[in-house]
């Protein structure tokens, strides 16, 4: 009598007790971009924009302002830090371009040149060297009323290869022996011959010296160079030039029109600003260097002040938002989730803390779903009952078929004992044989674990070393290859395909012959092959033959065997194949295997 299975219990977990797999910190409680919590932070946010971009723009100008600004008096101050030299430089140039002409149109002597050199430097005491140089690069009228040879002098041949109006520094004067800078005017004749230059020295120490007092500062330096990127004045000793020089650019590279200012490391390491003004035309220039960022303090306060106000507000809004949200939506929420997510990984239900402070909407909510709970696990409770029951009785129909099948198969053998013809002895045998098939195909689905998927090569084990056995009690040695890939089939299958093959295999036992006297085979082979989906298998039975050995095909298909075989194989959708050579005949079929199908308006796979 079959009894049926107690409901399940839902098992009961405390909510610390509870386990669930695929918990995770995004969801509700993370930064998930279809979380609650995400979504109010980003409409707060939305909220707050137009006021966060107008305080960023006035940050901005402001910021732009005082940068403005900083850059404008950092000029300011380089161009009033370099008067001196500009002044000095200036003079220099308007004497020296004053006395080129003066010596182009009147072409005085050696001794009205000299006087006028010494009248030149007796006017202006901050010129150390005044003279013409010819173009054999001796300078006879200075001064000095000396002669001077500059021809082996590198910035002279330089001035003699492209004449033109310079400015240089030398460290050392040959006339002066002191670091002087050189202003250099070439001189033409009426014709636009080139005579020459007339060149005006003065000291550079006594330049730098007298700055002005507003434009001291430790921290701001300056320097001052001509076209080719030669230093001619700096506040610092050459060998610390390069805390004032920057590291990606030369000096060169800053000659050009116009003032402008840059901020990159110096050569030394630090960054620095730099602003480059313009002193006498493209001949020379100035360069203030200071440390970066040395700008007003009220920028950072009046740009800050317009920026940290609305971003205040914003993450004031969003703590407030965040922690309404957590307390009255996302921690019941949470709660019920776990509660399902539990229900659903292994139908326990949640128990311990309660959602008594949630909102009633989901009290509500919380409440519905225990009450589905309950349900489902009663339903699901007396489905399993129901169930069990169906295959309990399904697994006694193919027990009782079994044996059954047994009973009729040891009646046959009884009644093969008494047989006294070997015709009727063989067709009882193969009776038998079929009857004997059947019984193993039901013997397996009642010992299967699954009624939807047999092992169709160990069904087809058994048969064959049965059939083998039944044969040896004959005295016919005949030897088992068996060749058999694992497959589950359905019983829909596996049923046709187990008479097929007792059908095939006892043909093969009959008529297997050898050769010289060698023991003679039966092989059995199972193979499948093709994607998971769409997978065939074949199935063939091979035995050895004589020279004289009988055909079963020979009667054309017209044996009860034969056309069994011809109707097994049209109910697997197969064809079958025979074949015979010297030494052995092969019959094959080859089919495709189905998944199980539950017939319309049955309750199992009979």
């Amino acid at each position: 009598m079959l009894r049926a299975a107690p409901p399940a219990q839902a098992p009961v977990l405390g909510a610390k007790g509870a386990k669930l797999s695929g918990e995770s910190g995004s969801g509700l409680l993370g930064w998930d971009r279809k979380g609650l919590t995400f979504r109010i932070v980003s409409m707060l946010s939305l909220v707050l924009l137009p006021l966060a971009l107008v305080a960023a723009w006035q940050s901005q100008r402001a910021t732009q302002a005082a940068t403005e600004s900083y850059r404008a008096s950092l000029l300011a101050k380089t161009a009033a830090a370099t008067a001196p030299e500009r002044d000095a430089i200036l003079s220099a140039f308007a004497t020296a371009a004053t006395l080129a002409e003066t010596l182009s149109l009147q072409r005085p002597d050696m001794d009205e040149c000299v006087a006028l050199m010494q009248q030149i430097a007796g006017a202006n005491p901050r010129f150390a060297f005044v003279g013409h140089t010819e173009s054999d690069q001796l300078n006879r009228c200075n001064d000095k009323d000396a002669l001077y040879d500059f021809s082996d002098n590198e910035a002279s041949r330089r001035r003699f290869a492209n004449p033109r109006a310079d400015v240089t520094f030398n460290p050392s004067g040959a006339a002066t022996k002191q670091a002087v800078v050189v202003v250099s005017q070439p001189v033409h004749l009426a014709d636009d011959s080139f005579q020459g230059f007339v060149s005006i020295s003065f000291p550079s120490l006594p330049l730098v010296l007298s700055r002005p007092d507003e434009t001291e500062d430790p921290d701001f330096q300056i320097l001052t160079f001509n076209a080719l990127g030669e230093v001619l004045t700096a506040d610092v000793a050459p060998e610390d030039l390069v805390q004032l020089l920057p590291r990606d650019r030369d000096l060169k590279s800053l000659a050009g029109p116009g003032r402008f200012v840059f901020t990159e490391p110096s050569v030394a390491g630090p960054i620095r600003d730099f602003a480059v003004v313009p002193l006498y035309g493209d001949r020379a220039y100035a360069l203030g260097s200071a440390p970066a960022g040395a700008v007003p303090v009220n920028r950072q306060l009046y740009g800050g002040a317009a920026l940290y106000a609305p971003i205040l507000m914003w993450l004031v809004s969003l703590l407030v938002a965040v922690l309404v949200l957590r307390r009255q939506v996302i921690a019941p929420t949470r709660q019920l989730r776990m509660r399902m997510r539990s229900f659903a990984d292994g139908r326990a239900i949640l128990s311990g803390e309660t959602m008594a402070r949630a909102p009633s909407e989901l009290r509500e909510i919380g409440e519905t779903f225990d009450s589905m709970a309950e349900k489902i696990l009663h339903d699901e409770a007396e489905l399993e009952d129901r169930v069990h029951e169906r295959e309990l009785l399904l697994r006694e129909v193919h027990h009782r078929v079994k044996n059954n099948l047994q009973l009729m198969s040891s009646i046959i053998n009884m009644q093969i004992r008494q047989s006294n013809g070997p015709e009727a002895e063989e067709a009882l045998r193969r009776v038998q044989g079929r009857l004997s098939s059947l019984a193993k195909f039901h013997r397996e689905l009642y010992q299967s674990s699954s009624l939807v998927g047999l092992r169709a090569d160990q069904l087809l084990e058994d048969l064959a070393q049965q059939l083998i056995a039944v044969a040896q009690e004959t005295e016919q040695r005949i030897e088992l290859q068996l060749e058999l890939e694992p497959v589950a089939m359905s019983p829909d299958q596996v049923s046709p395909l187990a008479m097929l093959v007792t059908e095939a295999m006892t043909n093969a036992i009959k008529y297997a012959g050898t050769h010289n006297g060698a023991r003679p085979f039966v092989r059995l082979t199972l193979r499948v092959s093709g994607p998971q989906d769409t997978q065939v298998a074949t199935v063939s039975v091979e035995n050895s033959v004589g020279p004289e050995s009988a055909d079963p095909s020979a009667s054309g298909g017209s044996g009860l065997g034969t056309r069994l075989i011809n109707a097994f194989a049209m109910q697997l959708g197969a064809e079958v194949e025979q074949g015979r050579d010297d030494r052995v005949f092969r019959l094959a079929v080859t089919f495709a295997l189905e998944p199980f199908r539950l017939e319309e308006g049955t309750g199992a796979a009979f």
